[in-house]
């Protein structure tokens, strides 16, 4: 996995808020169940900032649809959004999971712990504290990095979870939190102790609730390879196929005109995956491309590679077939802007998929963002790239420009396995009194997701 830092600007976080309510979605997903369920938190925590007294925290327990529940456990297939500058060797493709805490009843503090779901590792804290402070409200965000060398460094802290039931115990032993901005000073820290234990009614969803829409079959030098996720993306003008499997391995190719141009085996050199050797393959014709329809086969015939940078080093061979669906659903939005009159239209092909607790999906590309809870559509906003300093989060996308809630979201169905929406001539309504915005705007087309 890549590891994400407090700089890093992601579009459309995937640690929401879980919402309740109806909708008028003419599809519901299968085996979804409406039972009531809750989560909830305990122990002894406690939350100590800089020479303040500590707080300690109580324990919660609220239903599924709180608007700010005890306890979430979110895994997220996806793509990180990379510049079209990038080098063609950078693995995007990956599963990242994410424990979210609500600790008071109004929002105001909220624990994200992100973890590796291969080797259940802590790779990132992050605190975020809301204050009134006059007229204003005043954000605090404190973080720490696993993978860091300097004091931004997670210590004195440990985590056990059951992917079963969803389970998890984190220990905290004067574990310190570095505020954000505060990095050169190092004057204000937060201080944690004690141990948090959140459980779910529900066993929650995990990888293998998102459904598959790809086949495949590997192995590397003889031996199987568990392919975990594919997908198929455009970046610009380069098609990129990405093959992503278990230990944080990786097979990125570039077919054109039903050929191989490009491809690499990139090897994670660290457990967080932050680092990989690069493999080249030795020659391209052992990769061929089949493109049918809109689906696009890759077959290697014992296609070998070898380091860029050692070229007495091992060779590694790659045998197998990997068949992939072409994203083809196309997105229209009327325009936004009063001085425009073009309707726009995307493919929305590097599509996040989030399985949170035992029945919410979110999907997000392109700036969209769709919430199903129980096979039926709770939101639908669209907005802009940024950092957002009035949310819970220091990696969320930033302003919503559009959104429908709830009841208000009209034409628009589900995917019967849930993964996906329809819209048909649907409405968002503008968030803010920006006068430059029209004040709605119209979508057609979907947000299907593809992969894996």
């Amino acid at each position: 996995m890549h590891a994400i830092y407090p700089s890093t600007v992601i579009a459309l976080s995937l640690t929401l808020t879980a919402c309740g309510g109806g909708d008028t979605s003419a599809n519901p997903a299968p085996n979804r169940t409406n039972i009531a369920s809750s989560n909830e938190f305990s122990g002894n925590f406690s939350i100590k900032i800089n020479d303040q007294a500590a707080k300690n925290i109580q324990p919660r327990n609220t239903p599924d649809d709180s608007d700010y529940p005890a306890y979430q456990l979110v895994n997220t297939l996806g793509s990180d959004n990379v510049p079209l500058s990038s080098i063609f060797d950078y693995v995007s493709l990956g599963l990242t999971q994410s424990l979210n805490f609500w600790l008071d009843e109004q929002g105001e503090t909220q624990l994200t712990v992100r973890i590796d779901p291969e080797t259940q590792e802590i790779e990132q804290l992050e605190l975020t504290q809301l204050e009134q402070d006059g007229q204003t409200l005043k954000q605090q965000i404190f973080y720490c990095l696993a993978d860091s060398t300097d004091e931004t460094r997670c210590k004195n802290v440990s985590l056990s979870i059951n992917a079963q039931t969803g389970r998890v115990a984190i220990n905290f032993n004067s574990a310190q939190l570095l505020e954000l901005g505060s990095f050169e000073t190092g004057q204000s820290i937060a201080t944690l102790n004690g141990t948090l234990v959140g459980e779910l009614s529900h066993a929650p969803q995990n990888l293998a609730s998102i459904p598959k829409t790809s086949r495949a079959v590997m192995t590397i030098d003889g031996q199987p390879a568990e392919v975990v996720a594919t997908a198929y993306t455009l970046r610009g003008t380069i098609n990129l196929i990405e093959i992503r499997f278990k230990d944080h391995q990786a097979v990125l190719v570039s077919p054109r005109d039903n050929q191989v141009t490009t491809s690499s085996l990139l090897d994670a050199e660290t457990s967080s995956g932050t680092r990989y050797t690069d493999e080249k393959i030795q020659d391209k014709r052992q990769i061929n491309v089949q493109t049918r329809n809109n689906q696009t086969t890759l077959n290697f015939n014992q296609a070998q590679y070898q380091s860029i940078f050692d070229s007495q080093g091992a060779v590694k061979t790659l045998n197998g077939q990997v068949t992939l669906t072409k994203p083809t659903q196309t997105l229209s939005i009327s325009p936004q802007y009063k001085v425009d009159a073009q309707v726009e239209t995307m493919v929305p092909n590097r599509l996040n998929v989030s399985v949170i607790n035992h029945q919410d999906i979110v999907l997000t590309a392109n700036g969209f963002s769709a919430r199903i809870h129980g096979g039926k559509v709770q939101s639908v906003k669209f907005g802009y790239f940024g950092l957002d300093t009035s949310s819970s989060s220091i990696t969320r996308f930033s302003d919503v420009g559009y959104e429908c809630q709830k009841t208000a979201c009209q034409g628009i169905q589900v995917e019967p396995n849930g993964f996906g929406v329809k819209f048909n001539n649907t409405t968002l309504t503008r968030v803010g009194d920006e006068d430059a915005l029209n004040p709605t705007i119209t979508l057609n087309g979907g947000l299907i997701y593809l992969g894996r």
